[in-house]
């Protein structure tokens, strides 16, 4: 079976898997984003530059459970949407490596979140989300062994760095940077 238009996970990784084996600093990556002060005045919209170098804008909004607007999508339908996508290409790289055709994919994320705790009504109710579900429709093409997918399955789950990094909960730390003569925001 010939896969073309350069979808071949193994003939794509070749040199950086070398790469990695003999230099493991140079796997070390940095992901990032960043928003734009375009209105700082406004509570509610800002845009974020995803990516580095050719970066996409998108446009974000606070939910309107909050009081945000309509029109853009909010930072936790970012969050979901960096697990979906990464549970996505998790299982895309799992299937072309396993020679698993995939007829169809598509993975849907939600979160639950209890906002009464962001906007500080009840100090009993957590920030942030407490529950996540995350649902994989996939179909396989006709003739495909059930057990390989459910190997394959199991392959990618262990590979979705979004998915791994939320089970481990790693520290962020948070860095101030204020222009040289402006009041102090935060006591060192």
């Amino acid at each position: 079976m010939m896969i073309t238009r350069h979808t071949d996970v193994r003939t794509a990784q070749a040199t950086l898997r070398s790469v990695y084996a003999l230099a493991p600093q140079a796997a070390r990556i940095a992901n990032h984003a960043t928003t734009v002060d375009r209105d700082p005045s406004d509570p509610f919209r800002a845009t974020v530059f995803v990516g580095s170098g050719d970066a996409d804008v998108v446009p974000v909004a606070a939910d309107r459970a909050v009081g945000g607007p309509n029109g853009a999508p909010s930072a936790g339908d970012l969050f979901c949407a960096a697990l979906a996508a990464s549970q996505d290409a998790a299982i895309r790289v799992a299937a072309n490596l396993a020679g698993i055709r995939l007829a169809a994919l598509s993975v849907d994320v939600r979160a639950w979140v209890d906002v009464r705790g962001t906007m500080g009504i009840d100090a009993e109710a957590p920030v942030g989300f407490q529950t996540m579900e995350c649902t994989i429709r996939l179909q396989a093409t006709p003739g495909t062994d059930a057990e390989a997918v459910r190997r394959m399955l199991i392959e990618a789950e262990g590979r979705s760095v979004v998915l791994a990094t939320l089970r481990r909960a790693l520290p962020v730390h948070i860095r101030i940077e204020q222009p040289a003569g402006a009041p102090a925001a935060l006591a060192a």
